[in-house]
């Protein structure tokens, strides 16, 4: 399921590159400035990357 980053993320930011619909943020900040909806609870660090739901498809037809 893409709509949860597990605790094995390393933070590297490889997948933000990958993202076919651009729904991964480095910060709550960051997604929000883009007009996304961040559930609460999300992003409260600076140190975990945050999935909007707005945009995330699972990668549904494009992988």
């Amino acid at each position: 399921m893409a709509l949860l980053i597990t605790e094995e993320c390393i933070n590297c930011g490889a997948c933000l590159p990958e993202c076919p619909n651009e729904a991964i943020f480095e910060t709550r900040s960051d997604a929000e400035a883009k007009g996304n909806h961040v559930g609460e609870g999300q992003g409260v660090g600076d140190s975990i990357y945050i999935i909007t739901h707005d945009r995330c498809t699972e990668c549904v037809g494009h992988f």
